[in-house]
């Protein structure tokens, strides 16, 4: 038997709450050595939850949103926009560095985790398999995607599992975004999901899908689970965090500069949309997207070094940057195509 985990499923349903709490228990293990392992397991009601990155503009129809009650979250972690709902789950395993998984990359990371969402499916008697870098998918359709992200020496990777989600609700929350299915066969979004539901033709219970889940994650990982609760101090930054910042519209509708100029490429994680005034230089610059990054601080160190540097500056220092290489190579590309667009090499400025 390998490590423990302490099993936390409580009953947040309030995507803000969730989000706060997430928060919560990586500020706390990243200052405590002993905090222990935790596998979380939760469900929230209608929700459309943005990624870090992302601006709910772009992802989401909000007539719609609104109209119907569903509340909006810009998550502490990147990818794409997702909807959930009592007919979906989340799971979400911290642990700290030098323990559990973190002596793995962030891909191997994510093909570890894929291959338990395989063996979870597999109780069901369902076929899954991976797909890029951090989604399953069941003939071709996605079932599962992830995130994996770190706060000083806490990490954190965070999984949806549907299972009874409303795709037809879905699809006319969350916009279609033609680039990213571009290398795909679907033309909507309800076609290119499905459900454990789906696949049965018959509804599965959540408690049934949680038992199962625990089964292949202690098999997989060969580790001891034990069901615990929540504590004072992890309630109490909860709290702070929530009414601080989850629960406050800045969080997620922040007032941002738009740029009448938007370059959009994608990469093997999702989507990077560069927003900014581009001529003999970058002038200004705004990193968006639903890719996959799990030092999210970086994508700030980028955005205030290309700010006032000349294209092949700009390149130069992204290459010289730890990166994921999907991301780097997404950046250079979009930055060589933009100068190409704006005229190639300029003349020195004239001040």
């Amino acid at each position: 038997m390998g490590e423990k985990f302490r099993l936390i499923i409580d009953k947040i349903f309030d995507p803000a709450k969730h989000y706060a709490l997430e928060e919560a228990m990586m500020r706390l293990m990243d200052e405590d050595a002993l905090y222990p392992n935790t596998l979380r397991l939760r469900r929230v009601k209608k929700s459309a939850l943005i990624g870090f990155f992302e601006n709910p503009n772009d992802t989401i129809n909000l007539d719609f949103a609104i109209k119907n009650k569903v509340k909006i979250v810009r998550r502490h972690n990147p990818g794409g926009t997702i909807y959930q709902d009592l007919g979906s789950f989340m799971f979400t395993t911290l642990y700290r560095d030098g323990r559990f998984l973190s002596n793995l990359s962030e891909e191997e990371t994510y093909q570890e985790f894929g291959d338990l969402i395989i063996k979870f499916l597999s109780k069901f008697g369902i076929k899954g398999e991976r797909r890029g870098l951090n989604d399953v998918v069941v003939n071709d359709r996605k079932i599962f995607g992830s995130s994996f992200i770190k706060i000083g020496d806490a990490i954190s990777y965070t999984g949806t599992i549907l299972v009874n989600m409303d795709l037809d609700f879905l699809s006319k929350l969350i916009k279609f975004n033609k680039i990213k299915y571009i290398d795909k066969k679907f033309y909507n979004i309800k076609d290119s999901l499905t459900t454990i539901s789906r696949e049965l033709n018959r509804k599965i219970y959540i408690k049934d899908a949680f038992d199962k889940f625990i089964e292949a994650f202690k098999a997989k990982f060969d580790i001891e689970v034990i069901k615990g609760k929540l504590v004072e101090n992890e309630i109490k930054l909860m709290r702070k965090l929530y009414f601080e910042k989850y629960k406050k519209r800045d969080w997620t509708f922040s007032e941002k500069k738009e740029y009448e100029e938007i370059y959009t490429k994608k990469v093997k994680s999702g989507l990077i949309i560069l927003r900014g005034k581009f001529e003999e230089k970058i002038y200004e610059i705004k990193i968006y997207g639903d890719f996959l990054i799990s030092e999210r601080e970086k994508i700030s160190i980028i955005e205030s070094n290309l700010k006032g540097k000349t294209f092949d500056k700009g390149i130069e220092f992204i290459k010289n940057l730890n990166l994921n290489e999907d991301l780097k190579i997404g950046l250079i590309e979009l930055l060589n195509g933009i100068k190409k667009e704006k005229g190639g090499l300029w003349p020195p400025l004239i001040n």
